[in-house]
């Protein structure tokens, strides 16, 4: 159930298109925070949610 869960977020969270950092600086942000939370909310496990973040850092 956990490993389906955390492919549903792998799967919200690339859903987002990506954009310049300069253009969507807020969505980032959004992105991340979104990110932090379903950490928190036991949906991401920590390795998946390092993994997702230097995803979403290495656009910028």
């Amino acid at each position: 159930m956990e490993r389906r869960a955390g492919h549903r977020a792998d799967q919200q969270i690339s859903a987002v298109p990506t954009q310049s950092f300069a253009a969507s600086g807020d969505d980032l942000l959004n992105r991340l925070t979104k990110l932090a939370e379903m950490r928190d909310d036991g949906v991401l496990t920590e390795a998946e949610f390092q993994a997702k973040k230097a995803e979403i850092l290495a656009r910028i």
